[in-house]
């Protein structure tokens, strides 16, 4: 059996003489096989067998003559052909599940689509209230530091009266506007503990909702990013030079060899 007949029609000259390829393997219910039915999974198989023929062949090749450079061309036929025909197999096989995929997926496209519009709105609800709590909290920050720094020069002002004056009551006034600014002071300390990035979370029945700071970024001036993080757009130069251009700075556009099979 010539290798090409595996893949629909025959070479156009005889192929390097190799050994037979042995029989296609029996169909495993498992595996790569298993995902077919069994006449693709038949046809699975053979591909299989030949693609592994093909590469013995080609490998046992080396161009020293004319002659040797001719087989690689014939082996190269094969590989063109053989790439066709399973190319044509996998799309046959794949298609109705692609139509399928397709189709489900704009069934549920609306859905998605709406419940991720309602994610957004509920998280900017959460975020502007987080938001709002945190002024609030940080004015009550600044009103505490303040009633602190008020009561500590109040404090000092009843402890040089009382240093002066020497009286009992004095004294007591004192020792009372002291105890109040310690405790604006305890105050003071109790709110800066808080973290501001408070509040952490919302916890109900339904689950929790925390927040996570993360860093990010936003685009101010293109011109300033530095040429690290930039990506070359390889597609759009292809089609710049596809349709003759020849003169992009930072690029050396040249020609190289490539080759054409056209089977038979």
């Amino acid at each position: 059996m010539k290798l090409s007949t595996m893949f629909q029609g025959p070479a156009p000259l005889p192929s390097l003489p190799v050994a037979a390829p042995a029989p296609p393997p029996k169909p495993e219910p498992t595996g790569a096989t298993g995902l077919f039915s069994p006449a693709e999974a038949n046809k699975y198989a053979m591909m299989a067998a030949g693609f592994h023929a093909l590469e013995r062949q080609l490998q046992a090749i080396a161009i020293l003559t004319p002659e040797d450079a001719a087989n690689v061309q014939r082996g190269l036929a094969d590989v063109v052909r053989a790439h066709s025909t399973c190319e044509e197999a996998r799309l046959a096989q794949t298609k109705p599940h692609r139509d399928n995929v397709a189709k489900i997926n704009e069934a549920w496209r609306p859905v998605v689509e709406g419940l991720d519009k309602l994610k957004r709105m509920a998280n900017s609800k959460i975020l502007g209230w987080n938001e709002a709590e945190r002024q609030r909290k940080y004015r009550e920050e600044q009103a505490a530091r303040k009633a602190a720094e008020e009561a500590l020069r109040e404090a000092e002002t009843a402890r040089a009266a009382a240093d002066a004056d020497g009286g009992t009551a004095a004294e007591q006034t004192a020792q009372v506007a002291e105890i109040v600014a310690q405790a604006q002071l305890a105050t003071v300390r109790e709110v800066e503990t808080e973290n501001h990035y408070a509040p952490r979370g919302i916890r109900t029945e339904a689950g929790t909702t925390s927040s996570v700071w993360a860093w990010t970024f936003r685009v101010t001036n293109e011109a300033d990013i530095p040429r690290e993080f930039l990506v070359l757009d390889e597609a759009k130069v292809r089609a710049a030079i596809k349709a003759g251009r020849r003169d992009v700075p930072g690029l050396t556009i040249y020609e190289e060899e490539r080759l054409r099979t056209v089977t038979r």
